[in-house]
């Protein structure tokens, strides 16, 4: 049975059970109002100034409408306001934790709902502080949204390697793409990323010979391709598709493009005849589920492609990964050999430096 507080007209905190969660007085009160702007924004039939407009009223008569705070924060966003949107996530944020009682050390679960707005709002406030690459401040707020939340619904784990990475601390930002690197092939690009640069150049060949897999549609985009075309590939799900590839370009793209020789390896590492047959050979039955219906049939063309998946090692990295002599320098990583012989044509007749 809940422990309620005195006031039940306040946003409160209460234990239940062997958990917490929140009670909001003025979630009930906005409900209706928060699906209806909910509905027209998925319906695209409202402005988002429009809602902003709605939102203003209700914080009027309930300041403590988490909710309401989250959705207008968003709006800011979308309409390009960083620093309004922040103090909105913020409110909602500081609101929730002010709830808690002092020194709170227990859990926050996401499937209790009445816990979603708060860990909504955090997450959110979080990933703008990642977004204004204030690290600082975004990495103690993911650590702590994880100890509440451990199951991780909304996937606040998928942000903590990369930005950890990104504020320098390498080592932490691996051992958790490690963690992740199965469930998401952009932790495997990213956990790829930190072995180029320890240049740990096997270990990333082999993570991204994975990661290639996993999602073939990243590597193009890391080196240059906007949106390629969809390849006739049941991948599973949008983590592995071109949607999860176009999020992970926009989110984390620009480590990897300030880094020549990371680029370098990835492309070289693609194109090597001995990776795309390998490819070719674990994403041939991906490609034969789009035609099969027959659940036995499926099945087993399913372990085929796993099993060939977990037979990836470094066996095929320590053949192709070696110095090479093209017959005019000094021998060399091939991606380095490459890398010359593309800054060559550049300046060649047929580059930018040898157009009128």
């Amino acid at each position: 049975m809940a422990k309620e507080a005195r006031d039940e007209h306040k946003l409160r905190a209460v234990e239940f059970g062997d958990d917490w969660r929140f009670v909001y007085p003025a979630s009930e009160r906005h409900w209706e109002t928060l699906c209806e702007l909910e509905d027209q924004l998925d319906a695209r039939k409202v402005k988002y100034e429009t809602v902003i407009a709605h939102i203003n009223g209700a914080l009027e008569q309930t300041p403590e409408w988490i909710e309401g705070l989250t959705l207008r924060g968003e709006m800011h966003e979308q309409l390009g306001r960083p620093a309004e949107a922040e103090a909105d996530y913020r409110t909602a944020y500081e609101l929730g934790t002010g709830a808690l009682p002092e020194g709170f050390n227990d859990k926050l679960i996401w499937g209790d709902l009445n816990n979603r707005p708060f860990l909504r709002a955090a997450s959110a406030y979080a990933h703008l502080l990642v977004q204004q690459q204030r690290y600082k401040d975004a990495i103690p707020l993911l650590r702590r949204i994880l100890k509440w939340n451990p199951n991780d619904n909304q996937g606040v784990r998928y942000t903590l390697g990369p930005a950890l990475l990104r504020a320098g601390r390498a080592v932490q930002a691996q051992s958790v793409l490690r963690r992740t690197a199965d469930e998401n092939p952009a932790m495997r690009y990213e956990l790829g990323l930190v072995q180029i640069e320890g240049e740990a150049w096997i270990e990333a060949a082999t993570t991204l010979r994975r990661g290639g897999i996993e999602n073939p549609y990243i590597t193009p985009m890391l080196c240059g391709m906007k949106v390629p075309a969809p390849m006739a590939l049941r991948m599973g799900c949008n983590l592995n598709d071109r949607s999860g590839a176009l999020y992970y370009t926009r989110q984390w793209a620009a480590r990897w493009r300030s880094n020549q020789e990371a680029t370098d390896f990835l492309w070289w590492l693609y194109t090597h005849p001995k990776v795309m047959a390998e490819r070719a050979a674990v994403l041939g039955p991906v490609e034969e589920l789009l035609w099969e219906h027959e659940p036995a049939r499926r099945g087993a063309i399913i372990e085929q492609h796993n099993n060939r998946v977990a037979a990836i090692d470094d066996s095929l990295s320590e053949v192709i990964v070696t110095r090479r002599w093209d017959g005019r320098n000094t021998p060399d990583y091939p991606w380095r050999v490459l890398r010359e012989r593309q800054e060559q044509w550049d300046r060649g007749p047929f580059g930018d430096a040898g157009q009128s």
